[in-house]
């Protein structure tokens, strides 16, 4: 099979192919926007000759064509050979890869369509289309660090029970399910190097699912965006919860909304450090933080959460402590951050590793930096940077990982596994004229970074009370 890559140049820069058999030599654009209309299971009952590698990758690129507006995007434009594509033309198809650019039409600003379509109604369409394969990569991470005598929960049977009214769950296993999906997500690597490994600079929430299932992680606003997939499916109300470093009026609020609809003119009036969750069970309401990394996870009821809504929260860096403020926002403020963030950022990956100093990677036991690496000078100032960090709290060594490294102590990680992050790096790296190196430093931890969860102390009966078992 051959290759038609379609690369989104005004937005993420985000690549998706779409495969074709050898000899055909054009794709009429005509034919290309029904193939988009269906799913790729459709589109092959239909009799298309193409087929797609990753489905839910797929499923973004058709959510952009077919509902630019509700990206965010104003009017799509597909070059080929520096030539536009429209209705009438073909793509050409002559050739083992052929490239296609997505670009912006000019228009006025976007209209409140974010409103209209919510991601709730995109998480419901994705999870009937592909219930499968993420009700088995839900259940599996979930599962995965119950006790061995604890019963497996099953998504799929809350999810029947939740719209059964004879059988409808209890708020203790709704609770329950909530909270072991919460402490399972924020167990999940804080991280970024898979989206490195992946050459994707954010995943959404249902995309989430699968990452954590093959060992990934994310940073807040994907692990938030996970567990809203599974409030959405679950049919549970939940809203969006925003940290910033200040304080907020409600006229900030509304200038982050019009900065979203304003596509993406002038600067953003402030920046979203921090995404999380309020959601309604059985009438009572709970604060979901589920991050990991830097930030204790929270699962408080409405009472207890009132005091991190009057003083915000702290979450810890490797020789810092920054405090959070939390504001509540409209959902679809919080839709648009998160679309936002999916179409629009082809670089958040690297601000988030490098400017934002979350680095690659926090763990119990480590925090992954990385930082570019010219040689000379610059590196050796940088080295001693990181010396410093750690002898300031009394930590091992940090460890320094470049191109001529070939052993490092022992570590949660091996070698190989830090040298294809680097790789990777260097590979997505956008600046082709770039011609110095990118080194990793591992920073081991002690005991002293945030470990407990801080949860409402009727949620600590539910964590020792196993429910009925599942029938499966």
């Amino acid at each position: 099979m051959n290759a038609l890559d379609f690369e989104d140049v005004g937005g993420n820069r985000l690549r998706y192919t779409i495969n074709y058999p050898q000899g055909m030599n054009k794709w009429s654009f005509d034919g290309f926007i029904e193939f988009m209309e269906l799913t790729p299971s459709g589109a092959n009952d239909q009799g298309f000759l193409f087929s797609i590698n990753d489905n839910l990758r797929h499923e973004r690129f058709r959510y952009l064509v077919n509902q630019p507006d509700s990206t965010l995007n104003t009017p799509l434009v597909f070059i080929q050979n520096d030539e536009r594509i429209v209705i009438g033309d073909a793509f050409s198809l002559n050739g083992v890869t052929q490239q296609v650019g997505i670009h912006r039409a000019h228009a006025d600003s976007s209209t409140r369509h974010c409103q209209q379509a919510p991601l709730k109604e995109r998480h419901l369409t994705i999870y009937n289309l592909y219930e499968e394969m993420l009700v088995e990569a839900i259940d599996k991470t979930i599962n995965k660090d119950l006790p061995t005598e604890h019963p497996r929960l099953s998504f799929l049977r809350l999810k029947d029970e939740a719209f059964n009214t004879e059988d409808h769950p209890t708020k203790e296993a709704q609770l329950e399910f909530l909270l072991r999906a919460a402490m399972a997500i924020h167990r999940a690597p804080f991280e970024n190097w898979s989206k490195f490994n992946e050459v994707i600079p954010f995943r959404n929430g249902y995309e989430m699912w699968l990452n954590y299932l093959n060992g990934g992680g994310g940073v807040c606003s994907e692990k938030t965006a996970s567990l809203k997939f599974l409030c959405d499916v679950l049919g549970l109300e939940c809203r969006p919860v925003i940290g910033t470093q200040s304080r907020l009026t409600d006229e900030d609020i509304d200038s982050i909304g019009d900065y979203f609809l304003s596509n993406g003119n002038g600067r953003p009036p402030f920046d979203i450090k921090h995404l999380l969750l309020e959601v309604d069970v059985n009438g009572e309401t709970y604060l979901i933080d589920a991050t990991g990394g830097n930030v204790p996870m929270l699962f408080l009821n409405k009472i207890d959460a009132e005091a991190y809504f009057k003083t915000g929260y702290s979450v810890r860096m490797l020789t810092l402590t920054d405090k959070l403020y939390l504001h509540r926002v409209p959902t679809w403020i919080g839709d648009a951050h998160l679309l936002v963030c999916e179409y629009h950022l082809p670089d958040v990956h690297f601000d988030l590793t490098f400017e934002q100093d979350l680095g690659l990677e926090i763990s119990r036991d480590q925090y992954v930096a990385a930082f570019f690496d010219y040689g000379g000078e610059h590196s050796d100032r940088l080295r001693k940077h990181f010396e410093k960090l750690g002898t300031s709290q009394k930590l091992d060594p940090p460890i320094f990982i470049n191109e001529q490294t070939n052993h490092i102590p022992m570590t949660n990680r091996s070698l190989d596994f830090f040298q294809d992050v680097r790789s990777s790096i260097l590979e997505s790296y956008p600046d082709p004229n770039y011609t110095g190196d990118f080194t990793i430093v591992v920073q081991p931890l002690r005991n002293n970074f945030w470990r407990k969860p801080i949860i409402s102390k009727e949620l600590t009966l539910i964590l020792n009370k196993p429910l009925d078992p599942s029938p499966t």
